[in-house]
């Protein structure tokens, strides 16, 4: 984000200084929220994973989000003030891809996706009778708070962990601009809709290149199982 807005002006790129200030509140936070709410005690003690060699499918799920992230990033080159916000959407569906399989895919990455632009919709209009700063950060809280119970299972979900966290980013991805054309006078709406088009663009993309690394990924499996099989047969 930082070398795509630095193309369009230097001054742009200093929303490193934002993101620096964002970091630290919330690393603030975890600290006085945490001695009020650790996390539950683990019963007895888990072995350690084993490391994977290079090889290994951690390969695959690298080369997966660097696939998904990277068209986004040549995308934002071109016209970095639009774009931006494609970045944070192709790095989140990165994260996400690199923890669910061709077959959840679909419902996961497209299906938050759809969600979280719902959710927006919903949080704007909740905004409309009372449009002042202290509203905004009630709602926020309102909707932080039904994700987070979702999330641990408060509110039980047959979606994971992941699906809402992805429709909480959404919601946050598009909920800023939203706020930045209402204040600068455009069209919220036609922003919002040209926007989530291309979130649900980027989520196709991200769906399809989960489904084609998987078909190679399967295919290099098959293909590596049948030579050793045929050096067993050989050597016997």
């Amino acid at each position: 984000m930082i070398s795509a807005a630095g193309q369009l002006s230097f001054q742009l790129a200093v929303v490193v200084e934002q993101l620096v200030v964002g970091i630290v509140f919330a690393v603030l936070s975890l600290w006085v929220v945490y001695p009020f709410f650790p996390e539950d005690p683990v019963s007895g003690s888990a072995p350690p994973p084993k490391a994977k060699g290079i090889n290994g499918d951690s390969l695959w799920i690298a080369i997966r989000a660097t696939v998904i992230v990277f068209p986004a990033y040549l995308l934002a080159l071109t016209n970095p003030a639009s774009y931006l916000p494609i970045i944070m959407k192709s790095v989140s569906l990165g994260q996400q891809a690199s923890v669910t399989d061709s077959r959840n895919a679909g419902r996961e990455l497209l299906g938050s996706t759809f969600v979280g632009g719902c959710f927006v919709a919903l949080f704007w209009l909740a905004l409309k009778p009372v449009v002042n700063l202290w509203m905004f950060t009630l709602w926020m809280v309102l909707f932080m708070m039904y994700f987070t119970s979702k999330l641990y299972w408060v509110r039980p979900s047959k979606y994971p962990g992941s699906f809402w966290i992805n429709v909480a980013v959404t919601m946050l991805i598009l909920l800023g601009p939203a706020v930045q054309d209402s204040g600068n006078g455009k069209d919220v709406y036609k922003a919002f809709a040209v926007r989530l088009g291309l979130f649900v663009a980027v989520t196709f993309y991200a769906w399809g290149s989960v489904v084609f690394l998987e078909y190679l990924y399967a295919r290099r499996q098959q293909k590596n199982r049948g030579a050793l099989r045929a050096m067993e047969e050989s050597s016997c």
